[in-house]
């Protein structure tokens, strides 16, 4: 439900209290509402069991792509539908990335992810071309 911007947090009411005292002043809005209210009918839940186990599959299919690119350093455990990596050169690799029209974000700027990219996970199609992308890209910016 990301596409609609709507999450939700499970935890100690404590750590909940903090996170109510620091998210922005609004709620979501009646589409979005309605949205994720079908995602959480029994055809909602089937489609997102679905989509999760097709994540989770890709994510492994993507970091072993990546195993094989020698300008890859590093890659980051991940429980999400991203996966961090590091890679030789990370800011000119993001950059020449976004030149040619694929999207994936720069991380070297955050604590601990010094020449890290952040790639999203997607169809198996999707995802092969990317990592195709990457590893063209990478040889390219490794002087």
């Amino acid at each position: 439900m990301a596409g609609i911007r709507c999450g939700f947090a499970f935890g100690d009411p404590r750590f909940i209290q903090i996170l109510n005292n620091v998210k922005a002043p609004y709620n979501m809005n009646r589409l979005s509402s309605k949205v994720a209210i079908e995602a959480f009918k029994e055809t909602g839940l089937a489609k997102l069991r679905g989509s999760v186990s097709s994540i989770l599959e890709q994510r492994g299919e993507i970091t072993r792509m990546l195993k094989e690119i020698p300008q890859v350093g590093k890659i980051h455990p991940s429980d999400a539908n991203f996966i961090l990596f590091e890679v030789k050169n990370a800011k000119q690799v993001y950059l020449k990335m976004a030149d040619s029209g694929v999207v994936i974000r720069y991380r070297g700027h955050e604590l601990h992810c010094a020449n890290c990219l952040r790639a999203s996970v997607g169809t198996a199609d999707e995802n092969v071309k990317l990592v195709a992308k990457i590893k063209e890209v990478a040889a390219a910016c490794d002087i």
